[in-house]
Order: structure tokens, then C-alpha cells, then sequence
């Protein structure tokens, strides 16, 4: 259990959560659509696709840029990602679906600004119950 403690200060991972045995449970469909949370594709594949984008990155990073830095200047690892950007703007001004707008989604900034000053309140009030 001490073997994950940075400090005396700090709590080991089974205290943090003092009492879940279990892990979290989240939800299995949309709030506001109401559809389920299941992609089109196996479910570890967003999930191996990320782990390649954060193996790729920093290996290939500090290549790059020490070879830009070295025949160029340094200014040129600023633009580096000028082109990436340019691509996924386009790709996504080109794949992805218009919006329709509905009617029935309008954005209600009364009844936000409510929902907002009554979590404050709730805040406050479990701050000042506090022992």
C-alpha cells in the first residue's frame, strides 16, 4: 500500500477512494440524444489509435525539431504543425455532416445563469457545514 506514496502527506491509491470496491459507473447512453455510447468501430481502437499519437509524438518530436533547429532555424519548429492543422480544418470542412439546426435545442441563458447561482449556493452552504 506504501508503495505508491510520493509523500507521508499524501493518501495511497486505496485510500483516496476509501470504500469503492468497484469502479465508477458511467453512463451507457447520450443525455441529450439518447443514443447509445458505442462507436461505429471495435472499442479498443480509439483507444489504440491515441496510444500510437502518444508513442509518436515525443519520439518523433525532438527529431524533427533538432533537425529543423540545426540546417534552418528555430523559428521553423512554430510552423511545423501549420500544415497537420490545414489538413484536419479541411478534412473536416469536407467529411464532416452539416448541422441542422433544431429548434428544440436552443440554448435557455435564464435558466443557466439559475442553475449556475444555485450550485454556487450549494457550494457555499456545504463549505460553511463543513467541520
Amino acid at each position: 500500500m506504501f508503495l505508491f506514496k510520493k509523500s507521508l502527506e499524501m493518501p495511497a491509491p486505496g485510500q483516496a477512494l476509501p470504500g469503492r470496491a468497484r469502479a465508477i459507473p458511467t453512463a451507457a447512453r447520450h443525455f441529450v440524444n439518447d443514443r447509445p455510447l458505442k462507436g461505429p468501430y471495435p472499442d479498443g481502437l480509439a483507444t489504440a489509435i491515441f496510444g500510437m499519437g502518444v508513442m509518436v509524438g515525443p519520439i518523433t518530436g525532438p527529431t524533427l525539431g533538432g533537425y529543423l533547429t540545426e540546417m534552418y532555424n528555430w523559428r521553423y519548429v512554430f510552423y511545423v504543425n501549420l500544415p497537420f492543422g490545414l489538413l484536419a480544418i479541411t478534412g473536416l470542412l469536407i467529411f464532416l455532416p452539416k448541422a441542422v439546426p433544431r429548434a428544440e435545442l436552443k440554448f435557455d441563458s435564464v435558466e443557466a445563469l439559475l442553475e449556475q447561482m444555485a450550485r454556487d449556493c450549494d457550494d457555499a452552504r456545504r463549505r460553511l457545514d463543513r467541520p
